[in-house]
C-alpha cells in the first residue's frame, strides 16, 4: 500500500464561453444599440421641441402684431 501516488491538481479550463451568457451578452448589445438610437432620436426631437417653443415666445406679442386689433 506503499505505493508513490503523484497526485497532480488540475486546474479548471477557464477558456470557454457558455452558449447561454454568450446569447444573452448579443442580447443586451443589441438592446444598448436600440437604446442609445432611441436615445439619439429623443433628444434631436426634444431640441426640436425646444426651437419651437422659443420660436413661439420670442414672436410678435400679439397676433396680428398691432396691439390696436385685440
Amino acid at each position: 500500500m506503499d505505493q508513490d501516488v503523484d497526485f497532480k491538481i488540475v486546474e479548471p479550463d477557464l477558456n470557454y464561453e457558455e452558449p447561454y451568457l454568450r446569447a444573452k451578452i448579443g442580447s443586451y448589445e443589441r438592446e444598448i444599440a436600440n437604446l442609445k438610437a432611441d436615445n439619439a432620436e429623443l433628444t434631436k426631437s426634444l431640441y426640436k421641441a425646444y426651437e419651437r417653443i422659443k420660436e413661439l415666445t420670442e414672436g410678435p406679442k400679439t397676433i396680428s402684431g398691432n396691439e390696436k386689433s385685440w
